[in-house]
């Protein structure tokens, strides 16, 4: 359902919607050949899987070469898990039986066929990725000429490359993260080979030899290694050692920092997607790029959007085979490797399918300084962490936020706001354009976690500041969260022992800003997330020390799990929304007014639940929208404008005698009142129920049967037998958890004249018009809520 922006006026205002309600013949335009859509990649990735299965043998392998048997079987089985393939699928677990019966020979092929292993199911491979991971250990050459590095095979291995160097640290680390051990002597002897052979101009080369050149490909395997390698030796600035946390240990950006921006910067000034900057094989580099852009958090390289265009370049290059009647899709490249349409067509989906993972959390970039992120690897880590949890592939990114626009914002369900100095820039106008920004953020439905970090008394000061600008003439917004707040149990109970103060703001539907302060001697939240690898890594732990990080990593898990509900979306691929100009055959019926009422039960609890009904009015029926805002009460003598009144709240209310007299009048008149409890609230629930009785003492809400012909198409609309809805309950651990049963809908009216006159609904559809759906709010589906208050506008209009 499209969100539009709403007005930010604090007052409770009647929205006047113009509606003009149209029958029409819909003649939709053709994509046009600048047009790139989430669909389209989809399309590409399953026809890219097709081609896949369509060459496999009988054996289960695809062809290899004698050379490096397995080689090309594990690519193609990496590929397709990567795109979603499940492991017992029948074509992939005969290429994953096949592969469990080559022995480590070659350095490609040990390290994908561990890659394989790992995202397949660790725990059934375990004695083969600890046997791959020593024989990796082993072939590691620690001597000259090339220290740190790996070659092809044991007879060359003093002679390594960074082609095989990086694929050995890829399958090690994919190794590490499924709990099996690492010498660290193979992650220092390789970050040290990295250094030392980084260029002057940020750059890396196949060998670190200055008569090579660097290459795109080379510099992406040095930036992807230097980003795996900083992780695994502890170079993080929030570091657990000998029991003990050392949070905030340099605020300044570090050695191996540096070289990453070097990289990048590298990356930058030579970026294409349709060529590998000095070299050949363009969709081996495009590989390597995701992988630099996913695991950087860059969703820019430079000015460039990596993913879009890399998509847009793939989705363009990839060519179709005839076979047996059926259009097979491929990719093939110019490289004699690449020329394998294989090969290609697996470098393809692993860059289609890992680049287009879904966002959980952005980190946001402000300032001169390093200050917003102290604490290099806390959001990645608490991103590894719930995707474990949810068994879900996602991602994490850094954002500049003041170059970022609402859009791009948008890309991320929750941001996070965190470091040293204040957030808020010192010109006043600066201050109040990035305030709307993250407005405009949170009324289409975004959430924003914020933390002082490090003692950060100017960054305690200047985000309390940043909120009084997102919500001006109000006061006393951060409010402690209450104990009973989802956030303390959506997923994970937290122990008493690590609770923490935490502010919240209520906006909409939910509490969409938390924040959290620094405490004396307690480590914060980013610091715990940075020292998460010491619960693999370090057995010496103390019980108290392992519940602290868990408790930091589980409160993390509860905020996203409240922010989210768990459904991510993958990234948006529109690159041209269609144009208003578009034709249209349309026969205007009539022109309906709704408007939203004033009133003092929290009618901006959801401010944009009827803007988005009816831009689903829009979309889902074909119907031309104008939205026109208007003040209005019950006690307005305008009232009888509209034919249509939205009225909905989630607290306790009483209308005067004047607005309870004006409404009636209204209802008797012809009117229609469209009612319901935001998130099934009791006491608003009840409060109307009053106002009702007093207006109408002799009439009844009663329930309208499943079979009234206004939950039929009757009159336009759908057809809504049974719809969904989201009920509460609670495990056995007191964590909420969303139940879903299918019902008929739960509407109560009151007739007047022989007409339904109020139409109320005690679960929610406000929350759900907004899109959000939470254990914590039961109510409709959003997809049902929309078609439930189409079909009673409908009625409202027929009538």
């Amino acid at each position: 359902m499209t969100r539009s922006q709403r007005s930010g006026n604090a007052s409770c205002i009647a929205l006047g919607v113009l509606l003009t309600v149209l029958t029409m013949a819909f003649c939709s335009p053709s994509a046009t050949a600048d047009d790139l859509t989430a669909s389209d990649v989809q399309r590409a990735i399953d026809g890219g899987v097709e081609f896949l299965r369509r060459q496999q043998l009988r054996n289960g392998s695809w062809g290899d070469y004698s050379a490096y048997t397995g080689g090309k079987t594990a690519l193609c089985a990496l590929a397709m898990l990567s795109c979603g393939v499940p492991k017992e699928d029948p074509q992939l677990a005969l290429a994953i039986e096949y592969l469990r019966k080559i022995p480590p020979q070659y350095t490609y092929v040990v390290s994908l066929q561990t890659m394989v292993f790992c995202a397949a199911d660790p725990e059934r491979d375990k004695e083969l990725i600890m046997r791959n991971v020593h024989w990796l250990e082993r072939m590691q050459n620690q001597g000259p000429p090339r220290p740190g590095t790996w070659s092809y095979f044991e007879a060359t291995r003093a002679y390594g490359d960074n082609s095989n160097t990086q694929f050995a640290i890829l399958a090690l680390n994919e190794a590490a993260n499924a709990g099996f051990k690492v010498n660290p002597v193979v992650w220092e002897s390789a970050i040290k080979h990295w250094r030392q052979g980084q260029t002057a101009n940020g750059g890396w080369r196949y060998y670190s030899v200055e008569r090579l050149p660097e290459t795109g490909s080379m510099t992406c395997a040095g930036l992807a290694s230097m980003i795996i390698l900083s992780d695994k030796i502890n170079a993080q600035n929030g570091v657990f050692r000998d029991n003990e946390f050392f949070c905030c240990q340099n605020l300044e950006v570090n050695d191996n920092q540096r070289r990453i921006r070097a990289g990048l910067q590298w990356l930058a000034s030579h970026f294409s997607v349709t060529r590998n900057p000095g070299d050949n094989r363009v969709l081996y580099y495009l590989y390597a790029l995701e992988r630099v852009g996913r695991m950087s958090g860059q969703r820019f390289i430079g000015s460039h959007d990596w993913y879009r265009e890399g998509s847009d370049y793939l989705i363009r290059l990839k060519g179709a085979r005839v076979n047996s009647a059926q259009t097979l899709e491929y990719w093939v490249g110019e490289d004699a490797e690449e020329r394998d349409p294989i090969i290609a067509t697996c470098y393809a989906l692993l860059f289609l399918s890992k680049g287009r993972r879904a966002v959980l959390i952005s980190k946001l970039e402000y300032g001169l300084t390093e200050n917003w992120n102290v604490h290099h690897s806390d959001i990645k880590h608490l991103t590894a962490y719930v995707e474990q949890r949810w068994h879900k592939e996602m991602t994490w990114q850094n954002v500049d936020l003041n170059a970022a626009t609402v859009d791009d914002l948008q890309l991320s369900p929750i941001l996070y706001l965190g470091g040293v100095n204040s957030p808020v820039p010192t010109n006043e106008a600066q201050a109040k354009k990035l305030a709307q920004k993250l407005r405009d953020y949170l009324d289409r439905g975004g959430f924003i976690v914020a933390e002082s970090v490090c003692s950060g008394a100017a960054f305690d000061s200047g985000f309390k500041r940043l909120v009084t600008l997102m919500f001006p003439g109000e006061s006393d917004l951060l409010q402690p969260l209450p104990p009973e707040h989802p956030i303390w149990r959506s997923e994970v109970p937290i122990k008493p022992t690590q609770l923490r103060p935490i502010y919240g703001v209520s906006f909409g539907c939910r509490t969409s800003i938390v924040y959290l302060p620094s405490q004396t001697g307690v480590p914060s939240l980013s610091c715990l997330w940075e020292a998460a690898p010491a619960l693999k890594n370090d057995p010496t732990i103390l019980p108290e020390n392992q519940e602290k990080i868990e408790g930091g990593l589980n409160l993390g898990l509860n905020i996203a799990s409240y922010a989210t509900n768990r459904e991510l979306k993958t990234k948006d691929l529109v690159l041209a929304s269609q144009n208003d100009s578009s034709s249209y055959e349309k026969t205007v019926r009539g022109r309906l007014y709704v408007a939203n009422v004033r009133h003092p039960g929290g009618c901006q609890s959801a401010p944009r639940a009827l803007q988005n009904l009816l831009n689903s009015a829009a979309k889902e029926l074909g119907l031309r929208t104008g939205v026109e805002e208007r003040k209005i009460a019950l006690s307005d003598a305008k009232l009888y404008e509209f034919p249509i009144l939205f009225m909905h709240g989630r607290t306790a209310f009483n209308l005067t005698e004047t607005e309870r007299a004006n409404l009636k009048a209204y209802l008797d008149r012809g009117g229609v009142l469209f009612v319901n409890s935001i998130c099934g609230s009791d006491a608003f629930t009840n409060s109307f129920r009053r106002q009702v009785e007093m207006m109408y003492p002799d009439e009844k809400l009663k329930p309208i049967p499943g079979s009234d012909p206004v939950w039929t198409n009757q009159f336009g609309g759908f057809d809504l037998k049974e719809v969904e809805i989201r009920l509460k309950s609670q495990s056995g651990a007191g964590a909420d958890k969303t139940s879903i049963v299918k019902k008929p809908v739960q509407m109560e009216a009151l007739s007047v004249n022989g007409r339904y006159a109020i139409f109320f609904s005690p679960i929610d559809l406000s929350c759900a018009l907004e899109q959000y759906s939470s254990a914590s709010c039961p109510g409709y589906s959003v997809q049902d809520a929309a078609k439930i208050g189409l079909n009673v506008i409908l009625y409202a209009v027929e009538k």
